[in-house]
């Protein structure tokens, strides 16, 4: 849906007559951070069965890229997201029901540490804006840190799954070579198989909206 929103904002400013240009093609290298949004996760299997919330998180991320004179580009991303877990709901860990009922005060983190090849398209107009999609894939490893309830350990445990990302943004011309680079990006993995506390396995979830802000740098 916001893929469609950016491709349609692209082609409206191309009918009213904002020119493209050509892209500045070369190698770049480009930093951004942000606020990551967790959507709530549920997790089964085992001897646990437990949804959960989030409190906002952050998300950074680190490329080396390269830009073609066509608006394509290719580029590796280094990234890292975490969140802390805010609230659970019924919670059952070996059998046992911990806690029943909604909102139930956790503690605990969950974070992403992802390596994605991006590629994407970006328009250069003679405004200074330009607009882009872009998409990824790679790997991603799953940590849970000491996720807790009513103080009893559910998981400490991590795994490595599959993982991709969209998203849509713009760049801004500051210099001939620097520009500023704001965009949305959603990011998604397979679901990662943990241990419980009882050592036992479960399956959970991965699921991220990612609101960046940084800077790209073009040799």
């Amino acid at each position: 849906m916001m893929v469609r929103y950016v491709l349609g904002v692209v082609s409206t400013l191309m009918c009213f007559g904002i020119s493209s240009a050509k892209a500045d093609e070369g190698i770049y290298l480009s930093g951004l951070a942000g606020v990551s949004l967790y959507e709530d996760s549920e997790s089964q299997g085992g001897g646990l069965s437990v949804t959960n919330d989030y409190q906002p998180g952050y998300a950074v991320s680190g490329a080396l890229g390269y830009l073609y004179e066509n608006g394509l580009r290719a580029e590796v991303e280094l990234s890292h997201r975490s969140a802390d877990i805010a609230d659970f709901n019924s919670v059952s860990a070996g059998g046992t029901t911990i806690a029943l009922g909604n909102g139930i005060k956790g503690s605990g983190s969950v974070s992403a540490t992802s390596l994605l090849l991006n590629a994407g398209y970006e328009l250069e107009t003679r405004t200074g804006f330009s607009p882009y999609v872009l998409g990824g894939l790679g790997v991603a490893h799953i940590d849970v840190n000491d996720a807790r309830v009513n103080g009893v350990l559910l998981a400490d445990s991590s795994d490595s799954v599959l993982a991709y990302q969209i998203g849509v943004g713009s760049m801004y011309k500051l210099t001939a070579h620097t520009s500023l680079d704001l965009s949305y990006r959603f990011f998604d993995t397979q679901d990662p198989e943990l241990r419980d506390s009882s050592g036992a396995n479960f399956e959970s979830e991965m699921q991220t909206h990612n609101v960046m802000l940084g800077l790209r740098y073009r040799f």
